[in-house]
C-alpha cells in the first residue's frame, strides 16, 4: 500500500529537512538507483560496441574498477555536511562503473567456453562466490558492530570501518582476475 502524505511526514521527522534536490528521504534511495539506471541505459551500449569492437577491452576492466573503488573510497569520508555528495557519487559514479565492469567482465566469458551449458556453469560459479563473499563481508560487519555494541562504536564509525574495508579487500579480488 503506498503512504498517505501524513505518514510520509511522519517518517520524515528525524531527518530535520535535510532532503536533496527536494527529494523526501523516504524516496532517497529510489531516486538515486533510477538516475543510475537512467545512466547505465544511455551509456552502456556505447560500452558494449567498445568492448565488442575495439581492442581496449582490458582497460575498460581496469579503468571502471578504478573508478568503482575511488567512488567507495571517496565515500569513506561522508559526515553530515557530505552526504549529499556521497549520493551524487554512488548513483553517478559507483552504479554506472559497477555495471561497465561487469559487461566488461562478461564479454571474456565467450573466449573460455564455447557451449551454452560450460557457459551458464561458469555464470553460476561466478554469481555463487560473487554473492557469498558479499553475504560474508555483511556478516563479518554486522559481527563488529555486535561486538563492540553502539556505546563503543557508533552507527557513523561503522559504516566509514565497513567502507574503508571494502576498498581494502577489494584490491586483492581484483589484482587476482589480472
Amino acid at each position: 500500500r503506498l503512504q498517505t502524505e501524513e505518514e510520509a511526514d511522519l517518517a520524515n521527522v528525524g531527518c530535520k529537512g535535510k532532503v536533496l534536490g527536494g527529494l523526501r528521504p523516504t524516496s532517497l534511495l529510489s531516486s538515486m538507483a533510477s538516475v543510475a539506471n537512467v545512466i547505465i541505459a544511455v551509456v552502456l551500449p556505447s560500452v558494449g560496441a567498445i568492448i565488442d569492437y575495439s581492442d581496449i577491452r582490458k582497460k575498460v576492466v581496469v579503468y571502471s574498477f578504478f573508478y568503482f573503488w575511488l567512488g567507495n573510497f571517496v565515500q569513506i569520508f561522508t559526515s553530515s555536511s557530505t552526504w549529499q555528495i556521497s549520493v551524487v557519487v554512488q548513483a553517478c559514479v559507483c552504479s554506472v562503473s559497477y555495471m561497465v565492469h561487469q559487461t566488461s567482465i562478461l564479454s571474456y566469458l565467450s573466449e573460455v567456453v564455447d557451449d551454452d551449458d560450460g557457459l551458464k556453469q561458469i555464470n553460476m560459479a561466478v554469481r555463487v562466490w560473487e554473492l557469498g563473499i558479499m553475504l560474508a563481508f555483511m556478516i563479518a560487519v554486522a559481527a563488529v558492530g555486535m561486538v563492540m555494541g553502539p556505546d563503543n562504536l557508533p552507527v557513523k564509525s561503522q559504516a566509514t570501518l565497513s567502507q574503508a574495508a571494502a576498498c581494502v579487500c577489494s584490491v586483492p579480488f581484483f589484482m587476482v582476475t589480472m
